[in-house]
């Protein structure tokens, strides 16, 4: 019924950006990830997509288990020109987390090495 009602308000133009965001982490959080997909490249048509969503992307694969996936991202933010995009404290918090679960210490070396780099 959720789904419904979300295309039912983007067909009349009611859905924005907050809602596409919280479109976006149900589905990454329920591991819908090649619906969390189709949102994403459904809000990178319709608005400035900015690091919010793909944080959410990212939390969600690791919370998935799918640690690549998660890295793919990660990557793509510590390497983008556009500031809008680069890791935050949200960003770095969740790989910390993860890190910090998994025992991986070079891991949340990198992330503490970024987190000085950008602030």
């Amino acid at each position: 019924r959720a789904t419904a009602l979300f295309d039912r308000m983007v067909l009349r133009g009611q859905a924005d950006y907050q809602t596409h965001l919280i479109r976006l982490n149900w589905m990454a959080s329920a591991g819908r990830f090649d619906d969390a997909k189709q949102v994403l490249d459904d809000l990178k048509k319709r608005f400035k997509v900015n690091r919010v969503a793909y944080n959410i992307m990212l939390s969600g694969y690791l919370r998935a288990g799918r640690k690549a996936d998660a890295l793919a991202i990660w990557n793509w933010m510590s390497a983008n020109k556009d500031a809008e995009f680069n890791p935050d404290r949200v960003t770095c918090a969740t790989m910390l987390h993860y890190f910090h679960q998994s025992g991986d210490l070079e891991g949340a070396t990198t992330v503490m090495e970024t987190l000085s780099k950008w602030g």
